[in-house]
C-alpha cells in the first residue's frame, strides 16, 4: 500500500484495525501515512494497523495520532500476531489503554525494527496516568538495529554491529 490513511474508525466489543486490518498472507506498506484512525471497545486492538495471519512489512511510511480505547485494548499503532519487520518508518503519538501505545503483539514472530523511531507513545492501564508505553515486545521479544526507541515493555535483541538509542527524545513535537 502506498497511500494515505486517515480518520477512520472501527468500534465494538474485539474491534481491529482503525486503518488497516488485514488477515491474508502479507501485508506491505511502503511510503503511507497511517494518522488518526482509531479503534474502540472492549479488547480492541490495532488503532492503526491490526494483522492477524499477515506477515507484515512496512517501509518509509509513518503511522501517527492513532489509538485504541476502552478497557482491554492493545496496540495503539500497530498489533501484529506474525512476523512484522518494519524499517525507516516513525511510529509517534499513538495511545492504548492496556499496553503497547506504538506497537504491541507478535505472538508467533519476532518483531524486526530497523532504522526507525519508535517513541512519544503510551497508555493507560487500569485507568492509570498515562506513562510511556513504545513497545510492548510480548514473549518473543523484539530485534532491532540503527533505531530510536523509547520504553520497551519485554526483551530486546540488538542486532549485531548495530547502534541503537532507548529513551532519547526524537525531538518530533512542535
Amino acid at each position: 500500500i502506498t497511500s494515505t490513511i486517515s480518520g477512520n474508525h472501527t468500534h465494538g466489543n474485539g474491534a481491529r484495525g482503525g486503518g488497516i486490518s488485514s488477515h491474508g498472507e502479507t501485508l506491505t506498506i511502503q511510503y503511507s501515512t497511517i494518522e488518526g484512525n482509531k479503534t474502540s471497545g472492549v479488547n480492541a486492538y490495532g488503532g492503526g494497523i491490526h494483522t492477524r495471519q499477515a506477515e507484515t512489512f512496512i517501509h518509509s511510511s509513518t503511522i501517527s495520532g492513532t489509538a485504541v480505547t476502552e478497557d482491554s485494548s492493545i496496540g495503539g499503532g500497530i498489533y501484529a500476531l506474525r512476523q512484522a519487520t518494519i524499517s525507516h518508518t516513525t511510529i509517534t503519538d499513538k495511545r492504548a489503554v492496556s499496553s503497547g501505545g506504538g506497537i504491541a503483539g507478535a505472538l508467533r514472530g519476532r518483531p524486526l525494527l530497523s532504522h526507525s523511531i519508535v517513541s512519544g507513545n503510551w497508555s493507560t492501564p487500569n485507568d492509570s496516568p498515562a506513562r510511556a508505553d513504545d513497545i510492548s515486545a510480548g514473549a518473543t521479544g523484539i530485534e532491532t538495529g540503527y533505531s530510536l526507541l523509547g520504553v520497551v515493555d519485554g526483551t530486546i535483541t540488538e542486532t549485531p554491529d548495530t547502534v541503537n538509542y532507548f529513551g532519547v527524545d526524537p525531538l518530533l513535537g512542535p
